[in-house]
C-alpha cells in the first residue's frame, strides 16, 4: 500500500496532466517525479540505517559475549 505521500504526488501528476501548457507540464511533472523518488530514496536510507543500527548492536553483543567468554576460560583455566 502506498503511503499518504505518494498518492498526493500521484494526484498531483494526474492535475497536471489535464493541462494544455505542455512545457511547463513538463517541469511540473519533473519535479514531482523527483520529489517521488526522493521519497522513495529516504525511505530506503531511513531501512539501511536501521538494519546498521541493529548489525552494530548485534556486533557490540557478540563481542561482549566474546569477552566474557574469554573471562570465564581465563577463570577456569587459572590465568
Amino acid at each position: 500500500m502506498e503511503d499518504l505521500k505518494t498518492l498526493r504526488i500521484k494526484k498531483q501528476m494526474l492535475q497536471i496532466e489535464k493541462r494544455k501548457d505542455f512545457h511547463q507540464e513538463n517541469i511540473l511533472k519533473n519535479n514531482l517525479i523527483n520529489k517521488l523518488i526522493k521519497n522513495h530514496l529516504t525511505k530506503f536510507v531511513q531501512k539501511v540505517r536501521k538494519i546498521a543500527d541493529v548489525r552494530s548492536v548485534v556486533k557490540k553483543d557478540i563481542m561482549q559475549m566474546n569477552v566474557q567468554t574469554g573471562n570465564n576460560i581465563q577463570k577456569k583455566s587459572g590465568y
